[in-house]
């Protein structure tokens, strides 16, 4: 269908390739880059959204791979630490990558999202309005394919 969006999958696999996190909680199956541009033609659908799995944590190598696959058609959501440097931002950006800084599990990440916003606000020269109005305008609403404003 025209203008359809997947908004939200995950590719995994395989493990001797793109390594699992030891501290996962749980291991996948196998979902492959191929497997999901399969999906998406079944479907009907135009473009994708790759969304970092958290099986991976900050190593977004199976991401990358998976976007150049399909640079026209996927854009991805990596998972960065928080005080990755901008020159890697960039690079990601570059990939296809909108980049989400803050984690769903910190204790995995060993850090908490007060302490990763606290550090990138800094980094970015942003007041914590500035940083939050940013936060969900780039972050939120461009992640995907959605058209400037």
């Amino acid at each position: 269908m025209r203008g359809t969006c997947d908004c939200h999958a995950h590719v995994c696999g395989p493990e001797s390739r793109y390594p699992y996190s030891p501290n996962r909680l749980y291991t996948p199956e196998d979902a492959s880059p191929a497997d999901y541009r399969r999906m998406l033609d079944s479907l009907g659908m135009e473009r994708g959204v790759l969304v970092q799995p958290s099986i991976y944590g900050t190593d977004n190598r199976a991401l990358l791979d998976a976007l150049a696959h399909d640079p026209v058609r996927l854009r991805g959501v990596a998972v960065v630490s928080y005080d990755i440097h901008a020159r890697d931002l960039e690079k990601l950006h570059r990939a296809g990558v909108r980049v989400s800084v803050n984690s769903d599990d910190p204790a995995m990440f060993s850090t908490t999202l007060v302490d990763e916003w606290s550090v990138l606000i800094t980094r970015l020269g942003l007041s914590r309005e500035e940083f939050y109005f940013k936060q969900f305008v780039f972050i939120r609403i461009f992640s995907g394919h959605a058209p400037p404003l």
